[in-house]
């Protein structure tokens, strides 16, 4: 503490408030297992939050659960449109998933709760190509937090920034399938008709 805080007495008030708020800091100091809990629960909630604009996303398609006194927690629930008939899936391990059903291409929806923006170049390169090499035979779309800054996808290189914005489809080369990329948020209005696209 300098010599102004105790000695003037305009700053003396100031040299108790710093004290106690430097005591309060230390107080509330996140143990690593605390840290650790909050984390987890940050990725249960986006998983959840996942589930609920996939859902909404299905709505928007046509489709309509055909039990609706069934809990989420269930794990599955059965859609169905007039003409179409799935099985949504998901999956509480991991929070990925599935639409699977007649007529119904296959998709896997992979929420990713992560700042993959701020990844290097090179580390989303491989992040990328590990997603492609694994997306199997399902249309396979990550959904990840949309950035807080606009600067995130300023410094990204071009292709790069083209496939954190592209869907599978999009992306697709000669019969070979990629993973699309969706950024989605609580705060964007347009999550749920990117998904639904």
């Amino acid at each position: 503490m300098t010599n102004i805080m105790t000695n003037d007495v305009h700053y003396r008030r100031v040299a108790e408030i710093w004290l106690a708020w430097a005591r309060l800091g230390l107080d509330r100091a996140p143990r690593p297992r605390a840290h650790f809990e909050d984390m987890q629960d940050l990725c249960r909630s986006f998983d959840s939050y996942s589930l609920l604009i996939a859902m909404r996303a299905l709505a928007q398609m046509g489709f309509e659960p055909t039990a609706l006194e069934r809990l989420l927690s269930d794990g599955e629930a059965e859609v169905r449109s007039r003409e179409q008939s799935a099985v949504l899936s998901w999956a509480a391990a991991d929070g990925a998933i599935t639409l699977r059903g007649t007529d119904v291409i296959p998709l896997r929806i992979v929420p990713l709760c992560s700042a993959i923006t701020r990844l290097g170049a090179e580390q989303l390169r491989e992040m990328i190509a590990d997603a492609d090499a694994g997306s199997g035979d399902s249309v396979t779309v990550v959904l990840y937090p949309t950035p807080s800054s606009a600067g995130d996808y300023d410094r990204m290189e071009p292709d790069l920034l083209r496939r954190l914005y592209a869907l599978s489809h999009e992306v697709a080369d000669r019969g070979r399938r990629r993973v699309g990329f969706i950024p989605v948020s609580p705060w964007d209005i347009g999550s749920v008709e990117r998904l639904a696209r």
